[in-house]
């Protein structure tokens, strides 16, 4: 991941792009261990790195606190 890639925003579980932007900051380093789970009652520890992404288009479909997805393109 690295700055100036492309990026899309989803509400979790869906397939609808509501926002889109670009990354504008990567940490340095990974951080802190976050809990994670892709199936219920299943949490792993996941070591993060944080990523600040710009949003371009579709801000005002985006509620502070509400959690959404963000896929980063890597191809580019």
């Amino acid at each position: 991941v690295k700055v100036g890639q492309g990026a899309f925003i989803r509400l979790q579980g869906g397939r609808d792009t509501i926002a889109a932007g670009t990354v504008v900051e990567v940490s340095p380093a990974l951080r802190q261990k976050s809990l994670f789970a892709e199936d219920i009652g299943r949490l792993e520890d996941r070591r993060v790195r944080w990523v600040r992404v710009r949003l371009e288009t579709g801000q005002e479909r985006v509620l502070y606190g509400q959690r959404v997805e963000c896929v980063i393109d890597v191809s580019e």
